[in-house]
Parts: structure tokens; sequence; C-alpha cells
């Protein structure tokens, strides 16, 4: 038998144990559970998590609830981890729409006491301070032409204000200060005038000729990737590609840029006068030439015309050849991307500003007007002082008649 106290097996005759003298007497000859030596090691299978029903009765042991703990803290962990990511995400996001969205514009003016070129910002303080004989737009590029005071010549400067190409094209080309002939395109090509031969080629945007000196004029490169130039062999317009070589054979006496619904306004003689009609890209008519004058067509399908014989009013034609502004106006220009154009009153002689239906919205006040830019600002004379300063689509003075001449804002990154 076995001792109840310290487990020693004993003969089944003995009334004492052998090992601690504990009574042994109404005791059984067999164990009835197994009883584990003080001095044993615990077997590593009864520390197996299967537990009898009493000892799952009981509640769980201290190891499942230490891993309780541990897993509710990586869980904390981890989530906090998942919303720091997602935040993250979206902070990285919205920045980038930010400066989207904060866009930069400067417009070239005309300083009224030094009669020199700056731009100025859409607060109309100046940000490249007056040095300049003559100067353009920005570019979407974030390069601009500006004539320079020392040697007369053309160079193209950053929104700094310094040189990125140095002063060495010719200017007498670009005198129209509406026309933005010398704007990089977005090819990333300019057309200028060479100083030497004094024919005009296209350059990159290192100032590198990419297409030599070779045309009697050369106009900007529309998106559809044609440029309108003079051939001086034939004296003939035609248009080209950037590689230089002709897509429509010069066969015009004059021809304009191609618009972004493909056509572009083109002219003939015809009984030694000219004709202007609407081509598209491969050179066939989509419109007979008939007018006197004619314009690109601007985003909303409308384009400025005016028909010989007339006391040269002019309207304006939709995308058919149909008036949908019959002819009013003594001057007219394309309408801008708020859907107003700037017109001259035939009664009045000032400018104001028309919807599409032809009815004014802005009405004549102003010696001269400019196109509406990107922004939403337009360059006006004062009918008064002479001086140009910039209104909204409301016709509000934003920025103070105070220049002697003002061009468009353009976005500058």
């Amino acid at each position: 038998m076995f001792c109840s106290k310290c487990g020693q097996q004993n003969p089944d005759s003995g009334s004492f144990c052998m090992k601690c003298g504990h009574t042994l007497q109404g005791l059984p000859t067999a164990p009835q559970t197994q009883v584990v030596p003080a001095s044993s090691v615990i077997p590593e299978s009864l520390l197996s998590s299967e537990l009898s029903p009493l000892s799952q009765a009981a509640g769980p042991s201290p190891k499942p609830h230490k891993k309780s703990r541990a897993g509710l803290f990586v869980g904390l962990v981890a989530g906090g981890l998942v919303l720091i990511t997602v935040l993250l995400a979206l902070f990285l996001g919205v920045i980038p729409m930010l400066n989207k969205n904060d866009a930069h514009y400067l417009a070239p003016v005309q300083d009224a006491d030094s009669s020199l070129y700056g731009y100025i910002d859409e607060t109309g303080d100046y940000v490249i301070e007056p040095k300049f004989p003559l100067a353009f737009s920005f570019a979407e590029n974030g390069l601009a032409a500006v004539q320079d005071a020392n040697n007369q010549l053309c160079g193209y400067i950053d929104k700094t204000g310094d040189y990125v190409i140095e002063p060495q094209f010719l200017v007498s080309g670009m005198l129209d200060f509406s026309s933005q002939t010398c704007d990089f395109a977005e090819n990333g090509i300019a057309a200028v005038q060479d100083a030497d031969s004094a024919l005009w080629g296209y350059i990159d945007e290192t100032g590198d000729y990419v297409i030599e000196p070779q045309f009697g004029y050369a106009g900007a490169f529309a998106e559809n990737g044609l440029a309108s130039v003079y051939d001086v062999d034939r004296s003939l317009c035609g248009y080209i590609d950037k590689t230089g070589d002709y897509v429509i054979e010069p066969q015009f006496g004059q021809a304009f840029d191609f618009a972004k619904n493909g056509l572009a306004a083109v002219s003939v003689y015809d009984d030694d006068s000219l004709l202007f009609g609407y081509i598209d890209e491969t050179g066939g008519y989509v419109i007979e030439q008939q007018f006197e004058y004619a314009v690109a067509f601007a985003e909303n399908g409308l384009a400025c015309v005016t028909y010989p014989g007339s006391p040269y009013l002019r309207g304006f034609i939709d995308q058919k050849g149909e008036y949908v502004i019959e002819p009013q106006f003594a001057e007219a220009d394309s309408f801008a991307e708020n859907g107003l154009a700037c017109v001259r009153d035939a009664d009045s002689s000032l400018c104001g500003y028309i919807d599409a239906t032809g009815e004014y919205v802005i009405e004549p006040q102003f010696l001269l007007a400019h196109d509406f830019s990107e922004n939403g600002l337009a360059a006006v004379c004062d009918a008064d002082g002479g001086d140009f300063g910039y209104i909204d689509k409301k016709g509000d003075c934003v920025i103070e008649p105070q220049f002697a001449e003002a061009g468009d804002f353009t976005k500058v990154n």
C-alpha cells in the first residue's frame, strides 16, 4: 500500500509507513489517484492546454490570461498604425491638391513712370521689377520672352527674372504685344527670328535650334502639332510639323493657328482681294472662303468674322459658317474661357464684353480692352485717365488703373 502522506510504497501488512511513520491503517491497498512526489518534476503533459471540465469551470489559468492582455495590446498598436497610415495618406494626397489649386499668376505690364516692363501678381504688386523695353506673358513651361535693355535683343527669363536663354533673337516680328508668337508651345518649341539672317526658325528650351531659320515668318505650334509658316521661295503660307516638314503645302496668302476644334482660318486671293475661309488638318475647306476678316474659333465654337462689302462690322459664326451673332461691332476678339468676348461698340467706340448671345454683360466703357485671362481677370484701359488696370467678370475693378500697358495673366509654377 502507499502512504497517503509521503507516497512511499509499503507492504500490505504494514501498519506504519517505513519512510515517514504515518499510520497506514484503513488505507486502500491500491492507489485511486496518481500522487506526484514532492521532489518530482512536473511532466510536460500536465501543462497542456487540455483542461478537465472542473478546471475549465474554475476559470482561466494565469497563462491564457497573459496571452489575452498581450493580444489586446498588439491589437491597439496595429489599429493605431493603420489610423496613422490613413491620416498620412490623406495628408499627402491633400497637399498636392492644395498646391495645384494655389496657382501663381503673373502678368507683364508697362510701368507708367519708367516705360519699362515688369511683371505683377494678382494683387498688382511687382514680382519682377520693370527693367525690360518689352515683355510677354509666361508660357506653360515657365519661360517668358523679353527684350533686353542693353543689346535690344530677345531672350527668355524664368519667374525670378533671370535669363534662362540669353538675349540673341530679333524682336521686330514680336512687336505685337498681344500676339504671343514667341511663346513656347506645349511641345516645348518656340518661334524666333534669327538675328543674323532675319529668318524665322524654332528653338527648344535650351535655346538651340530644332528647326533652322528658313521662313519669312513662323507662328506658334498648335495643339495638333502644326504651325503656320511663310515660305520665302513661294511667297505663300503653309503648315509644318515639329520636324519642319510641310504637312499642308504653302498655298495661302495668310494662315492663322489651328484652334482646338481642328479648324484654322486661311485666306486666298480672289480677284485681287483676300477672302478668308476655314480648313481642317488635311488642308481641305470646311467653310469656304467668303469673309473679309476671320480669326480662330473659340472653345465655345464661335469665331469672329466680317463679310466683304459690309460697313466692316464684325459678328460671330458657328462651325457651319452661319451667323450666331449678327455683324454689329466695330471690333471683336475671340471668346475667352469664361464665355465673354471683348468688343468695341459701333456707336460709342468704347469697349465692353458680350456673352454668347451677343448681349452686353459689361457695358462699353473702356478705351481699350484685352481678353479675359485664365484667372478671370482682364486688362482694360480707363476712359478717363488712359491707364490700364484689371477687372473681373462682373466689370469690377480688381487692380486700379496705373499702367501704361498691360498683358494677360498666365499661370507660373
